[in-house]
């Protein structure tokens, strides 16, 4: 539940009980001085424009600190967050921080397995796109609905597998984020289902379908290999001890120094991989992008787009 426009396209059903209230706090000088606590997660690039810490307060609370955009508090309780803003940003940047790695750390906290990957659902089941930012998550995500899938999420995918049995996946915000040279893929939709729009971060932000059921069993997850060389889909399926090591190396939350959240991380991550087929695909790559390197990729996985 929230008071905010948080770009949060598919609400919970009337009369569900809410999981986690996201309220916004005074507008009010963020410093940026590293809060008093202990650290959970830091990371500073200034190159990449990314630079954020979060800390655990005697109180319990974890604060997630943009040093001079925002604050998320999120309480100890792992029920409640309040996001404080700068006067320096505006309001339409918050679904930008919270969406992200907020959402993604708030996961974590509260137990779930988080992949830096964005899915979606065909036959049924949800296929995942994992990967480094800029190497086509959020691309592959959008060709494959343009094929004729449901979008899950984008960018932050959650995962529970309980007793280390069936992996089932959450519909996570209704929009995938597209980086200039894939913003031509919006042209591939009309009609009032989608709705297209420019991100304060300069990207195309693309609102889709979401899948009608959640959770979803996550059938398979794909590490996209855009290459602008191929002219066709070739899979290699990775065995889980090479699976394990390169979905640890796309962390969703850059920095964790939290040593139970990585543990539990990192053993989460261990069941998923023993159960569920993780696959490079090398795709042929635009612009031009082309719907049917979707469908002949699903095809090799055993799925068909409608």
């Amino acid at each position: 539940a929230t008071d905010l426009d948080l770009r949060l396209e598919r609400p919970a059903p009337a009369g569900a009980p809410v999981d986690v209230s996201v309220t916004a706090g005074p507008v009010a000088p963020v410093p940026f001085e590293q809060p008093v606590g202990a650290v959970v997660a830091a990371y500073s690039n200034d190159e990449a424009g990314v630079r954020f810490c979060a800390v655990r307060t005697d109180d319990g609370d974890v604060v997630v600190r943009f040093p001079g955009a925002c604050d998320a508090r999120i309480a100890a309780g792992l029920d409640a967050v309040q996001l404080v803003r700068d006067p320096s940003i505006g309001a339409d940047t918050l679904p930008l921080l919270f969406n992200g790695l907020v959402t993604s750390l708030l996961l974590m906290l509260r137990g779930s397995l988080v992949l830096h990957a964005s899915a979606v659902a065909v036959e049924g089941d949800a296929v995942a796109f994992a990967g480094h930012p800029r190497r086509g998550k959020s691309t592959s995500a959008t060709l494959a609905c343009a094929a004729g899938a449901a979008l899950v999420t984008d960018d932050v995918l959650r995962v529970d597998q309980p007793g280390g049995g069936l992996a089932r996946c959450w519909v996570g915000g209704g929009e995938t984020r597209l980086r200039a040279s894939a913003g031509t893929l919006a042209d591939a939709f009309t009609g009032a289902s989608f709705e297209a729009r420019m991100t304060v971060d300069g990207r195309t932000a693309l609102r889709l379908p979401l899948a009608a059921a959640d959770p979803l069993r996550l059938r398979a997850v794909v590490v996209p290999l855009p290459d602008r060389e191929a002219d066709a889909v070739d899979v290699r399926r990775l065995d889980p001890a090479q699976a394990h090591l390169t979905l640890t190396s796309y962390p969703r939350v850059l920095g964790l120094a939290d040593p139970a959240l990585t543990g539990a991380q990192f053993l989460a991550l261990a069941d998923l991989v023993a159960t569920v087929p993780v696959v490079e695909a090398r795709l042929p790559w635009g612009p031009p992008y082309d719907p049917a390197t979707m469908t002949e990729l699903f095809a090799q996985l055993g799925l068909a787009l409608p």
